[in-house]
Formats: C-alpha cells, sequence, structure tokens
C-alpha cells in the first residue's frame, strides 16, 4: 500500500516531465529536488539506477522518485 501523498507527488511530477517519462537523468531530478545532485548521491535511500556499459549514466525513475519523495 503506497503512502498518502504518494500519487500527489507522482501526478506532480508527470506534470512537470510528462507522463510518457520513465526515468530522467539525476541532475534534472536534482534540480526539481533543488538539491545538489552530490548530495543525492551520497544519500543511500536516493533511488539512482546507474545505466551503461561504465554506470556513468545516472538516472532516476519518476515512480522511486514519488516513494523516496513520500517516505
Amino acid at each position: 500500500m503506497e503512502k498518502p501523498d504518494y500519487y500527489a507527488h507522482l501526478q506532480l511530477l508527470y506534470d512537470h516531465f510528462g507522463r510518457e517519462t520513465v526515468f530522467v537523468p539525476l541532475n534534472q531530478a536534482a534540480k526539481f529536488l533543488h538539491k545538489d545532485p552530490r548530495t543525492l548521491e551520497a544519500d543511500q535511500t536516493f533511488p539512482i539506477k546507474k545505466m551503461g556499459r561504465r554506470a556513468t549514466l545516472k538516472n532516476v525513475s519518476l515512480i522511486s522518485l514519488a516513494r523516496w519523495m513520500s517516505a
């Protein structure tokens, strides 16, 4: 069961990034949250998904981000 404000956060993210968006780059997520990307990377609870051969691309799932914002 999701937290009560999860759907409100998810709708806010969809309004900002678009409903078709699944992943956003870490830099865009940090800008949306008004945080430094290095701060979010250091947070062990922040849902970063490393992609690419050398894991240089760091993305964030909108659904995971909404759950993280609700916690």
